[in-house]
């Protein structure tokens, strides 16, 4: 699923992460950074955590898992 986020973004855009719980929010971060996005932004309330996320320029589309 991560990678057709991916796909349906141009790069430079943005893509909103909400409702994730605290404590998967790394590896969620980290699983878009592995395939070129860049968090930009963070907002925490209570235990849930949305994430800003922009898509980077890559030189080639990443492969699915």
């Amino acid at each position: 699923m991560v990678v057709l986020f991916y796909a349906w973004l141009k790069p430079g855009g943005f893509l909103v992460l909400s409702g994730l719980l605290i404590e998967h929010e790394r590896a969620v971060a980290e699983r878009f950074a592995d395939i070129g996005f860049t968090a930009r932004g963070r907002l925490r309330e209570n235990n849930w955590v949305s994430l800003l996320m922009e898509k980077g320029a890559a030189l080639e589309e990443p492969h699915s898992d």
